[in-house]
């Protein structure tokens, strides 16, 4: 069973779990750095949480997930907003179509030789100067856990150091605003990276 279908499977479970862990300090900081109403992708959006906050902060949303269970939950308890089935490797967007892309715990989804594919594709629906921000889990090789939020099903992570972000991220053609590792407040053991990066 792939991580989509484990998604689809505990969709509900899912997005109770995620109730009251949102990352405020960094949507106020991307609130900081993009102007009044600006178009944002909220890519890994499941059901659309984040996407919920960033609407009511005054922006123009889309949200893309591949767990069509966790959209139709969005669609439902958010029907003022748009939200897609998309692969984060292929998006389906035209050019600098979006001021910001907001990527919150989706990058470690993909296998280390897709990220700069998928960095690519940001860069691509990012409008010149266009910010994205990511959160994804810091380390090195791949984490398998058991979660009760997924009914005790596996998943694996693929880890990522700030160090090898920066890289990928640069040689994309983005510039640093702010990079930093921080621990996770829920697990011990477990830090994050957070990136805030522009098109250059």
């Amino acid at each position: 069973m792939d991580i989509i279908e484990k998604y689809n499977k505990t969709a509900e479970e899912y997005t109770q779990s995620r109730l009251g862990t949102e990352d405020k300090d960094e949507l106020e900081r991307l609130k900081a750095l993009i102007k009044p109403g600006s178009r944002i992708l909220d890519v890994g959006c499941a059901a659309g949480r984040d996407t919920r906050i960033l609407k009511d902060m005054g922006f123009e949303v889309v949200g893309s997930d591949l767990a069509e269970r966790l959209l139709h939950i969005a669609e439902q308890t958010n029907p003022d907003i748009e939200f897609v089935l998309a692969d984060m490797r292929k998006l389906p967007f035209v050019d600098e179509s979006f001021d910001a892309i907001w990527a919150s715990v989706v990058l470690h989804h993909a296998a280390k030789d897709e990220m700069l594919v998928v960095l690519q594709e940001f860069r691509r629906v990012l409008t010149m100067k266009g910010v994205l921000y990511i959160h994804t889990k810091s380390g090195q090789g791949l984490l398998r856990t058991n979660e009760a939020i997924v009914k005790g099903e596996s998943r694996e992570f693929e880890l990522i150091t700030a160090q090898e972000l920066d890289e990928m991220l640069q040689n994309t053609g983005f510039m640093k605003i702010e990079l930093e590792e921080k621990p996770s407040r829920s697990r011990p053991g477990l830090s994050w990276v957070n990136a805030f990066y522009s098109k250059a």
